[in-house]
């Protein structure tokens, strides 16, 4: 069964209110809330931090 959903359209601001890590594996649970016509909504989302060395200076 297929759901047809509409493609939004729209930008909102939003606000974090959970940032949850998930073990070593780097998946990360961010909840977030907004509100589109005074209605409010929160959502979920997992998301995969990836961490990068950064250099600075000379190596000799």
């Amino acid at each position: 069964m297929w759901i047809h959903k509409k493609r939004c359209t729209a930008e909102t601001d939003g606000t974090v209110m959970n940032i949850q890590g998930k073990g070593s594996e780097g998946l990360t649970v961010i909840t977030v809330e907004y509100e589109v016509k005074n209605q409010k909504y929160q959502i979920k989302e997992s998301i995969k931090l990836k961490s990068t060395v950064i250099r600075i200076g000379f190596y000799l």
